[in-house]
């Protein structure tokens, strides 16, 4: 998979975890209930999508950009990990497949 590929990927599969999150929050306050940890969560990738885009348009070369997408597909998926469950809690939201995301790990090292 091309570079441009895999970063449009990672903030895809970023961008819908934050979604999920945000979405669940607000189903919690319409319970009466809050996780401070999702709202985190949607902030920490949120943040991690706009870091993407900044080294992006700084032009850094392809083997820098591709060791911070490890990171943050490597944070991708601990947090799938620890979240998934209470993402699909109160809404089926359609997260990334934890299989998807190893695979897109795989692809954003091996170039």
């Amino acid at each position: 998979m091309s570079l441009p590929n895999v970063v449009l990927s990672t903030i895809r599969f970023l961008s819908l975890t934050a979604e999920a999150a945000v979405g669940t929050v607000k189903a919690d306050l319409d319970a009466g209930e809050l996780r401070r940890e999702l709202l985190d969560l949607a902030e920490q990738a949120s943040d991690r999508v706009e870091h993407i885009a900044q080294y992006a348009i700084a032009g850094l070369d392809d083997a820098t950009r591709r060791n911070y997408i490890k990171a943050d597909v490597e944070w991708l998926l601990r947090t799938l990990d620890k979240h998934a469950p209470a993402l699909r809690s109160r809404l089926p939201f359609a997260i990334p497949a934890r299989n998807d995301v190893a695979a897109l790990l795989e692809t954003a090292t091996a170039g």
